[in-house]
């Protein structure tokens, strides 16, 4: 009986390292595909930034009752791209 559980024991650590190994080949395949998400998001705003996007502060100074003076923007327009998960997603109502 020993035996038995013995060698199951072995199979499960022999799976898990097979996992390990596996999970690090995915997660390069992972990031690469993001990394094509995003240019491809980046390509399909390119022209409509110039109409609804935001001008980012770059820096700006603020006084004592905490209203910005001397802002500096960026020269562009920009749309901030990013991606969460379904879970964490805000809901607008």
């Amino acid at each position: 009986m020993a035996d038995i559980i013995e060698r199951g024991f072995s199979e499960i650590l022999k799976k898990i390292d097979m996992m390990k190994k596996e999970e690090a080949s995915r997660s390069e395949e992972i990031r690469k595909k993001d990394a094509e998400l995003l240019q491809k998001m980046g390509d399909s705003v390119r022209g409509v930034i110039s109409g609804i996007g935001m001008n980012m502060l770059e820096r700006g100074k603020q006084d004592a009752k905490g209203e910005l003076y001397n802002p500096v923007y960026y020269p562009k327009k920009m749309i901030i791209l990013a991606r969460q998960t379904p879970s964490r997603t805000a809901r607008i109502i």
